[in-house]
């Protein structure tokens, strides 16, 4: 059953369905000068970003766009938008760097929860193994008690399975991603959830934007998240190109992550705070620290997220709220000292 009513629908035609056509419909794009960068709910301001290109949302915390939600076909014709600029394909391997060159980018991508979640690490690993044109490393963290990712990791990426702390109770995502930018060889870092997919050009736009901006820190890189459903994550295929499906309700925006981040500014900010442990909260308190630096916030790239059953903290409704809260009232220079004295 349809979560709106008569009347929202009807609004939602009257405004971000009709922007949604202004940069969806070639001709309208063309004389609007709307592209689908610019595609926001009412009220909802945005603003150009001169380093990315993107647009940097102006408001606190990630929203649904409402077109796609009310309009879920509107999602798919958004994908097939983004995917003529940005192509997202799967690859099986990859040629790998040649001898003696070293990686621009270290791609970190922390896993846990057992084997139920691998089939959507292959496809998110398949998206990483066909970028083209920058030299890269994929580091894989598993924190489990028992590792079974590493036979399903590939030849070409590094696998570290990580013990997980047998007196803490829960998946530990900020120890994994520290673990991994302590291996990381690159000086940019992109920190990659196991269950996203990411256009094959990814890492080149991303080094040709450090190499011309030394002075950024990281950049929040990620304009629109894609949420697949259940159905069309089955069928997808870690080879060959993405298929778009006919729908797609939920796209995400102003989320904090994925990032890339120089290690230098990584190491700097204490990395993440092991603290919070489970689902939620390690991201928006990691980002508070981050935004004392140079961040660039204008989202520019399309990722397809591949659906998975929720978390149990984030079924509940859990989310680490209480922790977030009380760490977000300490001074973000106070938690940086505190995180970089252990």
């Amino acid at each position: 059953m349809p979560r709106y009513t008569v009347t929202e629908a009807i609004g939602c035609w009257l405004r971000e369905r009709r922007q949604a056509e202004m940069a969806l419909n070639r001709v309208l794009a063309g004389l609007s000068g709307t592209t689908w960068l610019d595609l926001r709910n009412r009220r909802q301001q945005i603003e150009l970003d001169p380093v990315s290109s993107g647009r940097v949302c102006l408001w606190t915390g990630s929203s649904l766009l409402t077109a796609t939600r009310i309009f879920p076909k509107v999602g798919a014709r958004l994908l097939q938008k983004c995917l003529a600029e940005w192509p997202i394909q799967f690859a099986n391997s990859s040629p790998g760097r040649p001898a003696g060159v070293e990686p621009r980018i270290s791609f970190i991508m922390p896993v846990g929860g057992g084997s139920g979640r691998i089939p959507h690490f292959r496809l998110s690993i398949a998206s990483l193994l066909a970028q083209v044109d920058c030299p890269l490393e994929i580091i894989v963290v598993e924190y489990s008690a028992q590792p079974c990712y590493g036979p399903e990791t590939p030849k070409e990426c590094v696998y570290h399975h990580l013990p997980a702390d047998p007196q803490v109770d829960g998946y530990n995502k900020s120890a994994a991603m520290n673990a991994g930018v302590k291996l990381a060889r690159a000086d940019v870092v992109v920190l990659l959830d196991a269950d996203m997919v990411v256009p094959q050009r990814l890492a080149a736009w991303l080094t040709e934007r450090f190499d011309r901006h030394p002075e950024l820190a990281a950049m929040r890189f990620a304009r629109f998240i894609f949420n697949l459903d259940e159905a069309d994550s089955r069928v997808m295929v870690p080879a060959g190109p993405l298929e778009v499906p006919q729908q797609i309700k939920f796209v995400n925006q102003n989320t904090p992550m994925p990032l890339a981040v120089r290690k230098s500014a990584y190491d700097e900010l204490g990395g993440h705070d092991e603290a919070f442990v489970g689902w939620g909260g390690e991201d928006v308190e990691f980002l508070s620290r981050l935004r004392t630096l140079k961040c660039c916030e204008g989202g520019r790239i399309p990722i397809v997220h591949i659906w998975h059953p929720f978390a149990p903290q984030k079924a509940n409704g859990h989310h680490n709220s209480d922790l977030l809260v009380q760490t977000l009232h300490i001074a973000p220079e106070m938690r940086i000292a505190k995180l970089r004295a252990v």
